[in-house]
């Protein structure tokens, strides 16, 4: 087997692991596929011949399609034709009508997203979750990988929230800090496993209160008193103690 096919082989396992949820480098994918564009002439061509040829614009495309992207098509093809396939074997015709119209919209939902969040429109951010709910998390396809691993959210907020309040060089001032941790709600109001939430985000408080690397005292009270008033007292009943007990030994 020649390189270039053992090189398309790996990227198109990668794009593969990629559309079945692993988490893939893009800008790998990327610098291979503009590689194949880079080698351009054609590998029969002596030099002479390339100078002597008229310039043609499609030369340096000529890798790039014999060697990646006729088999990236087939394989693209192929993938989606036995998704499709495994969807309609557990689910009736109008419900994989229900999914293609939303992915083809799902650039948009992203792209909004990020908008709304921005805005603190909760009641439209509600509506979107509600959406997502229904046409992506509870379905056959989604509810496979799902029902095999415990989802991410509620530790990767809570690695961000440690990262906002943990002393670095790029620390944002103090309202911008106030502003973030109040968008951090509102995620945090979405996430189902509140308390997977707080086992994280205890621990890194902890990490933070014994280091002294806790970039405000006041954010961290902050984002405990919103935590309060969105959950009750029991919930942040060990984080208040463990705050009021530093404040306590720095009095004396």
């Amino acid at each position: 087997m020649e390189s270039k096919e053992r090189v398309t082989d790996a990227l198109l396992d990668l794009i593969r692991r990629k559309r079945n949820g692993e988490t893939i480098s893009r800008k790998l994918i990327r610098d291979v596929t503009d590689c194949y564009v880079e080698l351009g002439i054609e590998e029969d061509e002596t030099p002479d011949q390339v100078r002597s040829a008229q310039p043609n614009p499609n030369a340096k495309l000529k890798v790039y399609m014999d060697h990646f992207e006729a088999k990236f098509l087939r394989e693209t093809e192929n993938y989606y034709a036995n998704e499709a396939q495994a969807f309609l074997e557990h689910n009736p015709l109008t419900e994989y009508m229900k999914k293609v119209l939303i992915e083809a919209q799902l650039e948009l939902f992203q792209n909004e997203f990020g908008a709304l969040l921005e805005a603190n429109k909760d009641d439209d951010l509600a509506r979107m979750y509600k959406a997502a709910t229904t046409f992506i998390n509870k379905n056959e396809v989604t509810s496979r990988s799902t029902s095999q691993q415990m989802s991410k959210s509620p530790e990767l907020l809570a690695k961000y929230c440690d990262q906002l309040l943990r002393k670095s060089s790029k620390m944002p001032e103090e309202n911008e800090l106030e502003d973030m941790l109040t968008q951090v709600m509102v995620v945090f109001k979405y996430i189902e496993d509140k308390d997977v939430f707080s086992k994280f985000y205890t621990k890194m408080f902890s990490k933070r209160l014994i280091s002294e690397t806790s970039a405000s005292e006041e954010a961290e009270v902050s984002l405990i008193n919103k935590l309060k008033q969105m959950c009750g007292f029991e919930y942040t009943n060990r984080l208040s103690k463990m705050i009021n007990d530093t404040q306590i030994s720095k009095v004396h």
